[in-house]
């Protein structure tokens, strides 16, 4: 597959069918309960979560479970992996660092053995326990996607969303950025943080709610040292719809300000009143110095 076409199976430039919200305007709207049984054909059967699964492009975890292994201790963190291949026998990531916005950096448990690629995750949830999300990517790509997956969900289970006010979310985004080993000199993966905000008008088009956001601050960082490698553009989450029947934000564009990265963004509210957000991004583009193919998987978690 070229990387144009996986970039137009994955439906960069399309933003899905307004979903038809239930009740009346002037009730709240609840979504259902947190699902964790997963069907390994279509994982986002799950209610609440969400995750970038398109095997066309190479997008095939399935699950990301998190450990905080009962202790305020970061350092012992674990997350276990579903569907990713060749990563390891267990699915088991452990934590290896934490980047400067807070955001843990997972790498798979067998890195080294034979037979198995090496993965990095990256990896966050928000303080209230409410919202979660990460992404898994290896640095062996090789121009073509490679196998890789990005997950968010919402912890808690009944959710009744506003049906009016305008309201912003505030919090951050961190990512892994794919860069293609077929250049020579190409890097493999470099971690991304940044600030992220979400502006939504509940009320408009009809309590259907019209979302916007950006990702400020981008920064770059060696995969291996964690050394800052410089900045990046900021990224456009363009104009989203609320589906009230689970609580979600339907997919829509995300472009990069400077012209190098467009993709698709779509996320999940948590919280009893939907006060805050999970979502994840899916750039494909170039890099702005070298022009190499690179993809980036990020999430953004945010709130009131």
């Amino acid at each position: 597959m070229t990387f144009d076409t996986a970039v137009k199976a994955f439906g960069i430039l399309s933003i899905s069918a307004l979903v038809a919200c239930g009740g009346g305007g002037s009730n709240p709207v609840t979504g259902g309960t947190v699902d964790t049984v997963v069907d390994p054909t279509d994982p986002n059967t799950v209610t609440g979560q969400k995750i970038a699964f398109d095997e066309s492009v190479a997008l095939v975890a399935n699950t990301m479970e998190f450990d905080d292994q009962g202790t305020a201790d970061p350092s012992d963190d674990t997350l276990n992996i579903n569907n990713i291949p060749f990563d390891t026998e267990t699915g088991f990531y452990n934590r290896a660092a934490t980047l400067p916005n807070g955001w843990g950096l997972y790498e798979s448990d067998e890195r080294g053995q034979s037979g198995r690629l090496r993965y990095s995750a990256m990896f966050n949830r928000s303080a209230s326990g409410n919202v979660e999300g990460g992404v898994a990517a290896s640095p062996d790509w090789l121009g073509t996607a490679n196998n890789a997956g990005a997950l968010v969900r919402r912890n808690n289970s009944a959710i009744s969303l506003p049906v009016n006010g305008i309201i912003q979310y505030t919090g951050t985004y961190g990512g892994i950025r794919e860069l293609d080993n077929d250049v020579v000199g190409g890097a493999g993966i470099e971690l991304v943080t940044g600030d992220a905000s979400v502006l939504i008008d509940f009320d408009d088009f009809d309590i259907t709610g019209d979302i916007v956001g950006f990702i400020t601050n981008r920064q770059v960082y060696d995969a291996d040292t964690q050394a800052l490698l410089g900045t990046l553009a900021s990224v456009s989450l363009a104009e989203a719809f609320i589906n009230r029947t689970d609580a979600t934000i339907d997919e829509s564009t995300a472009v990069a300000v400077d012209g190098t990265l467009n993709g698709t963004w779509e996320g999940v509210f948590g919280g009893a009143n939907g006060e805050e957000i999970a979502a994840y991004v899916i750039l494909n583009g170039t890099t702005p110095v070298t022009a190499a193919e690179v993809r980036e998987l990020g999430v953004l978690l945010v709130a009131q």
